[in-house]
């Protein structure tokens, strides 16, 4: 499987209060994918958890908190619909929510920073 993304084009982060400063985002959403998956997927019960980290550390996603939003946000990165997560769907979906360039992310990401 193809990770999909190059680690030496984007920014790393720079947030004071992160244990992950130094690390670009998108390997702190895998290290946070792997924190919560069951053998390489996450099903919808580690999804909750995984959302309560993420809350934590991208401030923009406070609303992950909201089960409203948590389940549209999953049912937005689960790209082939199968119910489980796997750590390319996690990755770039969250990625693509916290910088998003499709309608539906921007529509959702608009939600969420209200």
């Amino acid at each position: 499987v193809s990770m999909g993304w190059n680690v030496y084009d984007e920014p790393v982060l720079k947030r004071d209060n992160s244990k992950y400063v130094g690390q670009s985002e998108k390997e702190v959403l895998a290290e946070i994918f792997l924190q919560h998956a069951i053998d390489g997927a996450l099903p919808v019960t580690p999804w909750y958890s995984a959302a309560q980290s993420l809350s934590r550390e991208f401030a923009e996603l406070q609303s992950l908190l909201n089960p409203a939003i948590l389940g549209r946000v999953f049912q937005m990165i689960d790209s082939d619909h199968d119910g489980i997560l796997d750590q390319d769907e996690f990755v770039n979906g969250i990625y693509e929510l916290l910088h998003p360039t499709t309608k539906e992310a921007m529509t959702l990401a608009a939600r969420i920073a209200k």
